[in-house]
């Protein structure tokens, strides 16, 4: 199961809608299953973080990180 994770802002409730949605697929397709693989990406490239960062004079990588660490925690 491959799903899109958060954009390039700060985490908000949409994102924690599609977390628990898909989580709550993920189980369900597990107890059912067996095993499934879930995969989870951060969207960085696109004309909305181009943008954002340009309007905050940062750079992609430094924009992709904060989300990282605002997502996961880690």
């Amino acid at each position: 199961m491959y799903v899109c994770g958060p954009v390039y802002d700060a985490a908000h409730i949409g994102n924690a809608h599609s977390a628990i949605v898909y989580d709550a697929l993920f189980r369900l397709l597990k107890f059912y299953y067996g095993k499934v693989t879930y995969v989870r990406n951060i969207t960085y490239i696109d004309d909305k973080i181009i943008n954002a960062t340009t309007e905050k004079n940062s750079s992609i990588e430094t924009a992709e990180q904060e989300v990282k660490v605002q997502f996961s925690g880690r």
